[in-house]
């Protein structure tokens, strides 16, 4: 059935407004992604929804999710008694959120470095390594009192803290016994590691 001229442009003119609304959305998500960096649930789920990236590392891109995540926790954390007395900022600034930036963007690089090296962790690695850690760190290592600690001091559980923190730490430490023989080569893995984070196809997205 042919369509009649109003018909027609009832249509169009209903596709143009609904093209218009997408657009309007996806414009108020990237400028609450990279202009605002806004934390609000809206521009988090479509910056998610999206892939939005901070940065890249060569084809592996790190969402904003990853980064507010983060983010979240240092805030937390430089609130807590644990940063009292260390004379850090009591909520994150430019320098702490390029920081935070940073942070991911050195755990995505040396994985993949990692990687080409075919050097990997396990999951009980990890596990030991973190109870070495809380150990070390004078805390309780009773389960319940650990998840307390963590969770007082970044908003997570210990397994958000073994994955965020532990592994991408240890993954490093390994990489570094892997590829440095004896201390007097801890330079050189520093230095390439360097090059590495200033490779053309490292980028950054976000501007403190």
């Amino acid at each position: 059935m042919k369509l009649g001229l109003s018909q027609r442009m009832g249509l169009l003119v209903g596709g143009c407004a609904i093209a218009f609304l997408v657009c309007a959305i996806a414009a108020t998500i990237l400028y609450g992604t990279y202009r605002q960096q806004s934390e609000a649930p809206f521009i988090m789920a479509g910056a998610t929804f999206l892939h939005l990236p901070v940065a890249s590392v060569g084809s592996q891109r790190i969402s904003y999710a990853d980064y507010i995540t983060q983010l979240k926790a240092e805030r937390i954390f430089l609130a807590s008694p644990a940063a009292q007395g260390s004379n850090l900022p009591t909520v994150p600034g430019s320098q702490q959120k390029q920081d935070v930036l940073d942070r991911l963007i050195r755990a995505d690089a040396v994985g993949q470095w990692a990687n080409e090296q075919k050097i990997s962790v396990s999951t009980l690695d990890v596990d030991n390594a973190f109870n070495q850690l809380m150990q070390h760190a004078g805390t309780s290592t009773t389960p319940g009192e650990v998840d307390v600690f963590l969770n007082q001091s970044f908003g997570w559980n210990e397994q958000q803290f073994k994955d965020y923190v532990v592994r991408p730490a240890l993954l490093e430490e390994v990489l570094r016994q892997h590829l440095v023989p004896t201390a007097k080569d801890q330079a050189a893995f520093d230095s390439q590691l360097a090059t590495r984070l200033k490779a053309p196809n490292v980028k950054m997205y976000l501007k403190f």
